[in-house]
């Protein structure tokens, strides 16, 4: 499929501490390979399942992203999390999107949905939104499969990509192109006094250099 301006919406939330190249990747090949209208990352506010004391603050999470994404108008960056006080739960935020569009898929990695019944009323998700699954390891979707029989969430049609759920919404299979970064690696070759140049976009390093941001205290 190729990109339409009245395709779904991808919604790829995540702390984004900091944003980095894999997600950035990723997020564009859904969009052209799915034919999204576009994807919106979107930065936690308070993160419900990651409490580390560190975490950068949400204006420097936001403020990186949106200099990450500059000039490519098939990404976008939204505040919607932390305009919110509390910590940030993706159904509230998904109840509000899809007022404005109901046609969304939540972009998430195998990892992360493998423990969505610690997310807050989980089960409503499956019926506001439907799934991109970025898969890393073939193995996870039969993981998947049995995680979702567990929680009693039934499927009316399966193929080796795509699944559709009784309530309509679909759940995708992924598999972007592998690049292995993650935020922890960053922020660790930070306080290492390592370059992080290639790992995350240029004008996103020079941010983190001139705020002094994850250098040891």
């Amino acid at each position: 499929m190729s990109p339409s301006s009245h395709g779904p919406l991808g919604i790829f939330g995540g702390t984004f501490d900091p944003v980095h190249i894999g997600h950035l990747r990723a997020a564009l090949e859904v969009v052209e390979t799915l034919g999204f209208q576009k994807v919106i990352l979107i930065p936690a506010g308070i993160p419900p399942h990651k409490r580390r004391p560190d975490i950068t603050s949400f204006y420097h999470r936001y403020e990186m992203l949106k200099l990450s994404v500059e000039g490519e108008p098939r990404l976008e960056v939204s505040d919607i999390e932390g305009k919110r006080r509390g910590p940030s739960y993706t159904v509230e935020t998904l109840g509000i999107i899809g007022r404005e569009s109901l046609d969304t898929f939540f972009i998430l990695g195998s990892e992360a949905f493998l423990e969505i019944h610690t997310w807050k009323e989980f089960e409503r998700l499956f019926s506001i939104t439907s799934f991109v699954i970025l898969i890393r390891d073939p193995g996870h979707m039969d993981a998947i499969r049995d995680y979702l029989s567990g929680l009693k969430i039934a499927f009316s049609q399966e193929s080796n990509t795509e699944w559709t759920l009784y309530s309509q919404k679909k759940i995708i299979f992924f598999k972007p192109t592998s690049i292995q970064i993650s935020g922890s690696l960053v922020r660790r070759l930070r306080r290492e006094g390592k370059s992080i140049r290639y790992l995350v976009p240029d004008k996103v390093n020079e941010y983190v250099r001139a705020n002094g941001l994850y250098i040891a205290p």
